[in-house]
């Protein structure tokens, strides 16, 4: 979104609580006309947000949610910008919270200057809870165009070499029982019908019940250009999570999700195979025939597919996947900015 928003003009500056984009992804840092680290300290993050705004006549504050906490404390306070709040992690709706968060998450989804949802499902989920801003508008997790993979240099298939099937999954990955990223038993069916399984998971630790399993790899985590050309080596990329969990809140937040490892697999030119469950995502897979949707996941065995023409479907990615980055959407959200501005100073 930052590299979009350059792009066009615009002078975009990072405050951030952990890592920097350099850390966390290998890239990234110099999108931003500068970068400034909160401290450990809440009692000290305002003065530091207000020296940022002071500092760089900084116009509008775009925040990513979680925590609540910071992004209600930034709406309570008179900062004299107007605050939008992207909402892409509905943390109530994932499992329980405290009093004290939930407070935090009505007031940034009910006070906010502004607001942005991935899907228009997942806005409406927030919606069944809280009264959001009229104001607000939809904008999924686009990639960024400088990382499509060129067509010369997407790798040869493995399955040309080893003669199997292979899938990959990129994301988050729990051991933990009950969890919906808990994907030991499905990998464990899935390597029963005879898949090859490549994990690259988000954190660099190891995941012994994973490893066990037959036919499923384990890689480290990469950097994310080097991820997008190595996973172009695979069949199908993974795009559905454990979702027969208990919690009925926590399945509508899933499933009405909008993951970014579809737009890495898109990158890759690597097809994606996703559930009829995951309505938004499977809709946008469907519909622009960039992979397949299953009703079951028993519906995925290495016979049907054989069936399918997944160099046909990757050629077609490769034609069309441009569309579907953040640069060709971006001139919304600068719109979005404009008027969100417009009514902040109206509303004076």
């Amino acid at each position: 979104m930052a590299t979009a928003l350059k792009l066009y003009g615009l002078s975009i500056h990072l405050i951030h609580r952990q890592k920097n984009p350099d850390q966390a992804y290998g890239f990234g840092n110099d999108v931003f006309e500068s970068i400034t680290r909160l401290p450990s300290h809440h009692f000290r993050e305002m003065s530091v947000i207000k020296k940022v705004i002071s500092d760089h006549k900084i116009e509008l504050i775009h925040f990513h949610n979680g925590p609540d906490r910071l992004a209600s404390k930034m709406m309570q306070y008179n900062l004299g910008v107007p605050v939008i709040y992207d909402q892409h992690d509905f943390l109530s709706f994932k499992g329980r919270i405290t009093r004290r968060k939930a407070r935090y998450e009505k007031i940034s989804n009910e006070e906010n200057d502004g607001a942005v949802y991935i899907t228009e499902n997942y806005k409406n989920v927030v919606s069944s809870k809280y009264k959001i801003n009229s104001h607000h508008m939809v904008l999924p997790n686009y990639g960024v165009a400088s990382l499509l993979l060129p067509e010369k240099a997407i790798l040869p298939k493995l399955s040309q070499r080893d003669g199997s099937l292979n899938l990959v999954y990129v994301g988050l990955i729990t051991q933990h029982k009950n969890k919906v990223r808990n994907l030991i038993d499905i990998f464990s069916a899935l390597s029963a019908q005879g898949f090859h399984i490549h994990v690259y998971p988000t954190r660099r630790k190891a995941y012994p019940l994973y490893a066990e399993i037959p036919g499923v790899v384990m890689h480290q985590k990469l950097p994310v250009s080097q991820l997008i050309r190595e996973i172009s080596q695979y069949d199908l990329g993974i795009a559905f999570l454990k979702h027969d969990v208990s919690d009925r809140n926590r399945k509508d937040e899933l499933r009405y999700g909008f993951w970014n490892k579809i737009y890495d697999y898109l990158m890759a030119a690597l097809p994606v195979v996703t559930m009829d469950y995951y309505s938004d995502m499977s809709k946008f897979i469907v519909e622009n025939r960039f992979g397949i949707s299953l009703k079951f996941i028993e519906d995925l065995t290495v016979d049907s597919m054989k069936k399918v023409d997944l160099k046909k479907i990757s050629n077609h990615i490769i034609e069309h996947r441009s569309k579907w980055t953040m640069e060709n959407h971006i001139s919304r959200l600068i719109d979005f900015y404009e008027e969100s501005s417009r009514l902040y100073k109206a509303e004076g």
